[in-house]
């Protein structure tokens, strides 16, 4: 088989890939499940920095959002400073699920 043959074969592979596939490779190759986030593991790109990772999907757009200060604990069972929290980044107004500020606050 030559090269110019090979590289044809694996093009026609490419393109026979349904639309659907392709679009889910990325949530599916890390093991992700939609809309629900998780801790980021080690070894994880995104790991030391942030804390939660999750694989957000809104009608047809997909999108990996890493989120949370790994170094900061989270307090949430204090009420005083979860309607601190809750109002400092403005929690009421987040409604995209593409947004990392709307898993910080679904978590709050």
């Amino acid at each position: 088989m030559t090269r110019h043959t090979l590289l044809w074969s694996v093009t026609l592979r490419i393109k026979e890939m349904p639309e659907k596939k392709k679009a889910m490779t990325g949530c599916k190759r890390r093991g992700l499940a939609i809309n629900k986030p998780r801790r980021i593991r080690k070894g994880e790109p995104g790991y030391g920095k942030k804390k939660f990772v999750v694989c957000a999907k809104e009608g047809s757009k997909h999108r990996i959002i890493r989120f949370g200060d790994a170094k900061m604990t989270i307090k949430k069972s204090d009420p005083a400073r979860r309607r601190s929290f809750r109002a400092r980044h403005k929690c009421d107004q987040k409604k995209s699920k593409l947004s990392a500020g709307y898993w910080s606050c679904k978590k709050w």
